[in-house]
This record gives structure tokens, sequence and C-alpha cells, in this order.
């Protein structure tokens, strides 16, 4: 496994919430905040992102599944956990649930995907190809406009538009190489068949 960055909270059956590509685990702190009084909640950043280790080399999302199993090992030898992964973080609940079925308990996986016809693949690459010429602050504005509405982005009372800028500025520290590798593993998921064996109850 490699070396990842996490924190624990609270008390009770472990969560653990796996974050979306391009952000970290601050990503979850609200829902972090409410689970709490009843979860030990266990929040890690992926590989390549926030204070995780950075490969110097591809990786697959199978891979990304091995790091959240050997987290999942060691804050929980022996029992099963509850694991919410949002997009990339869902794509790697998928591989989780079906490579490792005994150390989930229940799946939650939001906006996320589990295969990318040639079309997407293409619009993957040309992001990466974006990103090792002009850096990933270059795609940020494009980000912010699929992962928050109008409303959202604008609402300064009640905290809208500087959430948004925050995980704005989370996306823009990520060096070109490490998140033109999580693309690539993103972009290669191949993921339709493995479910087929994710035995727990999940919520997709």
């Amino acid at each position: 496994m490699n070396s990842l960055h996490f924190v624990t909270a609270g008390q009770g059956p472990l969560v653990v919430l796996s974050h979306a590509l391009g952000c970290d685990l601050s990503m979850w702190d609200g829902v972090s905040a409410a689970l709490q009084d009843r979860y030990t909640v266990l929040r890690y950043d992926q590989r390549g992102h926030g204070l995780s280790h950075a490969p110097d080399r591809p990786y697959s999302m199978e891979d990304l599944a091995e790091d959240a199993a050997g987290l999942i090992r060691a804050h929980a030898p022996g029992q099963p956990v509850h694991f919410v992964g949002l997009s990339m973080g869902g794509m790697t609940a998928q591989a989780l649930g079906a490579r490792h079925p005994q150390l989930v308990r229940s799946l939650v996986i939001a906006n996320s995907a589990s295969h990318y016809d040639e079309a997407a693949r293409a619009m993957w690459q040309a992001r990466i190809d974006s990103v090792h010429a002009q850096g990933v602050p270059s795609i940020a504005d494009g980000a912010m406009l699929r992962w928050f509405t109008p409303e959202f982005r604008a609402d300064v009372h009640a905290g809208g538009a500087a959430r948004t800028a925050a995980l704005r500025t989370v996306l823009e520290r990520h060096a070109s190489t490490p998140y033109a590798h999580a693309c690539d593993a993103v972009a290669r998921i191949d993921l339709d068949a493995g479910n087929a064996r994710i035995a727990c109850p999940t919520l997709v």
C-alpha cells in the first residue's frame, strides 16, 4: 500500500469516505461532522491527492481499491465497513466491493461510472493533454461548472461561494503529473463484469 494520509473522528461502526478526482479528504468535512456522533469516520487522500504519496508511474482503479483495502485492514481488522465514494471514489468502491467483498458491509456509489466508451476516453485524453501543457488550473473553470450549480456558486450567505472557492484551491494545488495519472486511471475503468460480484447492500 502506498503511504496514504487519513484522519479519523467519532465513535462507532467504521465509515470510510473516498473523495472525487482532484479533491482531497476535506471534501467530506460536512458529511464527517454529521456522522461522528454515530460512527467512526475515516477520510483519506487517494494516492496522488492531498498529502498522500504521488507515484511517478501510471496506476489503475484496482490499485486504488488495494489502497483502500489496506486502510480497512489496518483500521478495522476482521470487521467489514461502510464505504462511501463520490465519482472516482465511487469507482474505487466498485473495485473494492468486487475484489474484497469480505471488507465491506455496505457501499454508497455516488455520481460515478463503471465504464467509458471511446468518445469519453478521448475526452479524458484531451484533459490529460491540457493538464500536461498548461497545468491543472487550466481545467479548473470546467470543473467548477460540473461540480456546482450556478446558484450554489453564487450563494454568499449560505456558504456556497466560499465552498466553491475552497475546492477550487484544492484542485489547483495538484501537480500536473499526479493529476494526469488519476485521470488515466479513471478513463480506463472497466468495472461492469466485476460489479456482478458485489454482494453487499449498495446504494447507487
